[in-house]
């Protein structure tokens, strides 16, 4: 993925969980005086927009890529199965 391309918006309905194969993205939120603050950064090997999972809400934050990145993309449902019948991935 290009550089400054949008994953995910603040508010945006959680389908997917993001791997970072190569690359950078960051995460940030908007400040209601409409400044923004980075809440994370994810390299190579960790995961982008698991924090909701558990919560089943919306994503909290706006992910953006910041280095050209290779990223794989993970449906939430099968993640979500994954866990349930995988204790190893589960922990």
């Amino acid at each position: 993925m290009p550089r400054r391309q949008l994953l995910y918006a603040e508010g945006d309905e959680l389908v997917h969980l993001y791997f970072v194969q190569a690359g950078r993205v960051k995460t940030s939120k908007t400040t209601a005086e409409g400044k923004e603050f980075s809440t994370g950064f994810y390299q190579a090997g960790e995961f982008v927009g698991h924090q909701v999972l558990l919560e089943h809400a919306p994503y909290h934050d706006t992910a953006t890529v910041v280095e050209d990145a290779v990223l794989y993309y993970i449906p939430v449902e099968e993640f979500t199965d994954l866990l349930l019948r995988n204790v190893e991935v589960s922990q």
